[in-house]
């Protein structure tokens, strides 16, 4: 289950945190150390150091030490993560049995699974995603003034 997943997005969204609220960095290295915690206690041992690698990544990242990866072409794949994580498995499983069903070899298999999940995360995010977060961010703030305003 994704349940088991959690601690990973924790970590990213609290390297953000670190990085965009700096004042509150207790906070947030205590919920970091607590996240790493639960990777220990409850995952398979190689899950720790991954997790830990990824953490010495996101800390060189938000240091400044990795600014050539900040590229379109990075922004463009963090703007599309989300929609691509929901669709590549699903979506890749099936396109790497079908075409190796028809005889095309694996990697070409895969790489075909890849192109396609990119191309429909893409599409999903600028059609579906991007709008209706625009909406909902547009009724939030539209609620937030008229609740000032009955103040």
């Amino acid at each position: 289950m994704i349940l088991r997943f959690i601690p990973f997005f924790a970590i990213g969204i609290l390297f953000y945190r670190l990085h965009r609220y700096p004042a509150e960095w207790r906070l947030n290295l205590t919920m970091l150390l607590c996240a790493l915690l639960a990777i220990a206690i409850g995952e398979r041992p190689i899950f720790l150091p991954v997790a830990l690698v990824c953490c010495g990544i996101f800390t060189l990242f938000i240091r400044g030490k990795l600014a050539f990866l900040d590229t379109r072409f990075f922004a463009f794949l963090g703007a599309i993560s989300y929609t691509l994580y929901l669709v590549h498995q699903a979506i890749g499983f099936v396109v790497i049995h079908h075409l190796e069903r028809v005889g095309v070899p694996a990697w070409l298999a895969c790489m075909g699974a890849a192109a396609l999940s990119l191309a429909l995360a893409t599409l999903l995010h600028r059609l579906v995603e991007r709008p209706a977060m625009e909406w909902i961010r547009g009724n939030w703030k539209t609620a937030r003034v008229q609740t000032l305003v009955n103040r």
